[in-house]
């Protein structure tokens, strides 16, 4: 049964539990809004992170969107509001190690899939308005892959690109 508990990094510990968990943007992010308005009281956080994962891999009824839903939604039963989607992901879709068209592929579709997942996950939620905060991705250095670059660029691209719905 999933319940609430103070949050400590990494957050998604017990979600991302076969890898080495890194520290993401859901604390820095939740301290920020708190320094600006330390009225707003508690902040609760739901993570649902994956490292390493694709967009594909968030379609609705696929396993890490089934849980990232579930998750959500216990959150609104234990008398969550929900607010915000912080979102941080694309990494993968911009260096996944397969073919040149399969990357040049994925960074073009990317914009229609995280368009597609913004407006599935916010419908099945029932908060059709909450606003959808996408993290930038780091930036990669020239002496890094070459053609990670490229493609880390156009999914930037993409991301600046999306009309939210």
């Amino acid at each position: 049964m999933l319940k609430w508990e103070e949050a400590q990094e990494p957050l998604h510990r017990d979600i991302d539990s076969t890898k080495i968990c890194g520290v993401g943007p859901g604390m820095a992010f939740s301290n920020s809004v708190l320094e600006r308005d330390s009225d707003i009281g508690v902040i609760g956080l739901v993570p649902c992170a994956i490292g390493g994962t694709k967009i594909s891999e968030w379609s609705r009824g696929g396993n890490l969107y089934n849980q990232l839903v579930t998750r959500a939604l216990a959150a609104l039963r234990g008398g969550g509001i929900i607010r915000a989607i912080l979102w941080y992901q694309g990494e993968s879709d911009a260096s996944n190690n397969s073919s040149l068209a399969s990357e040049i592929e994925d960074a073009i579709q990317y914009n229609k899939s995280l368009t597609e997942f913004i407006t599935n996950v916010t419908s099945d939620l029932r908060s059709p308005l909450v606003p959808f905060i996408q993290v930038w991705l780091y930036a990669l250095t020239p002496t890094q892959n070459g053609l990670a670059v490229i493609f880390f660029s156009v999914i930037k691209l993409r991301m600046l690109s999306i009309v939210f719905p």
